[in-house]
């Protein structure tokens, strides 16, 4: 190689640096890295936050407290057999009249029976 050669290649550099193709394509693509490292900065940081934002603590247990229940439904079913239909309504009555007087004496007033 001669010099004259090498003067000509150092030239031909400068003009390419010169040319408008050159230099929109070197400015394309600054633009597109520095879209890519935005991106980049704002997606890690979006991901950041979203972990930050998952920090909950989730609570699960049993409590117990003593309770005075103020509502009960029992159903009592009691039967009577007799040869004679008043004989066996007249052992229900009786029956009846056993329990209500029970519940009585336990405190229920007559309403709630």
């Amino acid at each position: 190689m001669n010099d004259a050669s090498v003067a000509g290649e150092a030239s031909e550099d400068k003009n390419f640096l010169k040319d408008q193709t050159t230099q929109r394509w070197f400015g394309s693509a600054l633009i597109a890295a520095a879209g890519v490292a935005a991106g980049g900065y704002l997606l890690g940081d979006g991901l950041l936050r979203a972990k930050e934002a998952d920090r909950s603590v989730t609570v699960r247990g049993l409590a117990e407290r003593d309770v005075t229940a103020d509502l009960a439904t029992w159903t009592i079913s009691y039967s009577a057999s007799s040869g004679n239909v008043a004989e066996a309504q007249a052992k229900v009555r009786r029956d009846t009249a056993a329990i209500e007087a029970f519940f009585k004496e336990l405190g229920f007033p007559a309403d709630a029976l």
